[in-house]
This record gives C-alpha cells, sequence and structure tokens, in this order.
C-alpha cells in the first residue's frame, strides 16, 4: 500500500508571490500533489548565499547601524522579533 501524500502546512511567500500570481494550476498542483514546474529564477539561490555572506560574523558597528552592539551569529532561520 502506497504511502498517502500529506497536504504541506507551510507555504514559502515566494510561491504566494510568483507562483499563484503567474498560474494557480501549478499552485494547486505543487502543494497537493508535490508536483512542481522547473524554476525560472535560477540567481534566486547564489544572490541569497552572497546577502548572507555580508551579513555573517559582522558586529551592528560593521554594518554602520547606530543601535546597541550586537553580532550576527545565526542565519538562515525565521526571525522572531521580541517586544
Amino acid at each position: 500500500m502506497p504511502k498517502e501524500k500529506t497536504k504541506r502546512e507551510h507555504i514559502s511567500p515566494s510561491d504566494l508571490t510568483f507562483l499563484f500570481g503567474e498560474c494557480h494550476r501549478c499552485f494547486w498542483l505543487k502543494y497537493n500533489l508535490g508536483v512542481s514546474r522547473p524554476g525560472f529564477m535560477p540567481l534566486v539561490g547564489p544572490m541569497a548565499s552572497m546577502q548572507e555572506k555580508t551579513f555573517q560574523g559582522k558586529t551592528s558597528t560593521d554594518l554602520g547601524l547606530k543601535n546597541q552592539g550586537g553580532l550576527v551569529t545565526s542565519w538562515g532561520q525565521t526571525v522572531v522579533l521580541l517586544w
């Protein structure tokens, strides 16, 4: 008996912006059947990596920020604001 596919609970922001806006059927296929169309933005990954490397290991002073001191120690995760 094949394993039943479950629907995804997380929808990426870029899919909401680009995929859903361009093709509702493609969006449905991806999130309901796991069928993805070929990528259309080949530079997104390399550009994101370059941007992350700009901030990795830098202090707030290095980045020109005029706030309390700090050091960038984590990346590639969800940002949570604590008030």
